[in-house]
């Protein structure tokens, strides 16, 4: 706008209302787009991380859906052995024994990443980030920890095929009852093993190991 112009325009009040209206207009314009750019961003990075986080465990859930299927596919063909016993599983029984073994796993699981994290807020919270990543790298526990998924992971996949009237598998329930037994005990040993982590120089046999291993390799 001239200078001659806006001069004789500011002596008019309708002028200063009218100008701070087009400058309202124009910051919720400008606040639409950042608003609209921010949100296209942050989805952007929440899809990728979670296309990250899908790619890290689809090896596992793959491997335990053939699993499931692998029982189901092999159930026709061991049900004269089953016969012979003179057993009969009744499909609510079973269902519930998935659903128990699944819920069971699951409560460790937690149980297992509270005292981990308990024990990080009071021991780990002052020390560098390698003896951090120690506890992190604990051999025994992340043992333990994918070999609760692996077993809960499966117990809802065949409950899903149980839901979809597939017939229930007797090998499959065997095998759960004894995965969650060693899921059980493992779990009282571990717990006895935690309040040992509440020295880190406990952890240091795992990165010993490491380290022989590492000058095995070297040629």
């Amino acid at each position: 706008m001239p200078n001659g112009l806006f001069l004789r325009l500011s002596r008019f009040r309708a002028f200063w209302k009218a100008r701070a209206k087009l400058q309202y207009f124009r910051f919720l314009v400008q606040r639409s787009f950042f608003t609209t750019r921010k949100g296209v961003d942050e989805g952007r990075i929440r899809t990728l991380s979670f296309l990250q986080l899908a790619s890290t465990t689809l090896k596992q859930v793959l491997v335990s859906i053939a699993l499931a299927a692998c029982f189901q596919s092999i159930n026709p063909w061991l049900a004269w052995l089953y016969a012979q016993t003179g057993l009969t599983i009744r499909e609510d029984t079973y269902s519930t024994l998935l659903a128990t073994v699944a819920a069971t796993c699951g409560v460790l699981i937690g149980l297992y990443y509270a005292a981990t994290t308990a024990i990080a807020g009071a021991i780990y919270s002052n020390v560098p980030n390698t003896i951090r990543d120690l506890l992190a790298r604990d051999r025994v526990g992340n043992i333990y920890m994918n070999f609760l998924s692996f077993v809960t992971f499966p117990s809802i996949a065949l409950l899903a095929m149980k839901a979809a009237g597939l017939p229930p598998i007797w090998l499959a329930a065997l095998l759960l009852l004894l995965s969650a037994g060693v899921s059980i005990v493992a779990f009282v040993r571990l717990g006895a093993r935690a309040f040992y982590l509440f020295d880190p120089t406990t952890l240091s046999a795992g990165l010993g190991h490491e380290l022989i291993n590492e000058q095995r390799t070297v040629p």
